[in-house]
């Protein structure tokens, strides 16, 4: 893979290392606000808010580990698609979850719009690493 240069300052090319980034960065994510979410959350959010915020967690920390066994597969099979798929899923519940985090804090309530595309984020990187693996069969 040839390197990008900008400004005469050599840029890595893009690997699969940032699919394990992002994973390590969410799981990261996801276990704090899950802490603070049990622990100084609770006086700032109703009953329903609360019910956004543990599904917002555990979405979050679900696909850090999607993401971390794609971002695995992709450093030993070099399948065409699993980088689509991690881009795909992390900026699917990164949608969803971000959207679900602001419907409980802010009275965004046309925010709730936007939780749909991260779930149709999130299923369209199933099915494209679906086709990837699907692909390599042949």
């Amino acid at each position: 893979m040839s390197e990008v240069t900008v400004k005469n300052a050599p840029v890595a090319p893009l690997n699969g290392r940032w699919i394990l980034v992002v994973a390590a960065l969410l799981g990261a994510l996801g276990l704090t606000l899950s802490a603070m979410s049990v622990h100084a959350f609770v006086p700032l959010v109703d009953s329903v808010g609360l019910i956004r915020l543990e599904k917002a967690n555990r979405y979050l920390v679900h696909y850090s580990l999607v993401l971390l066994v794609v971002g695995l597969l992709y450093q030993f099979r070099h399948w065409p698609g699993v980088v689509a798929a991690a881009l795909l899923f992390s900026v699917g519940v990164g949608i969803f979850s971000g959207s679900l985090y602001i419907l409980c804090f802010f009275e965004m309530t046309w925010i709730s719009r936007l939780t749909p595309l991260g779930g149709i984020a999130l299923l369209t990187g199933w099915l494209v690493l679906a086709w990837a693996a699907w692909r390599q069969g042949r």
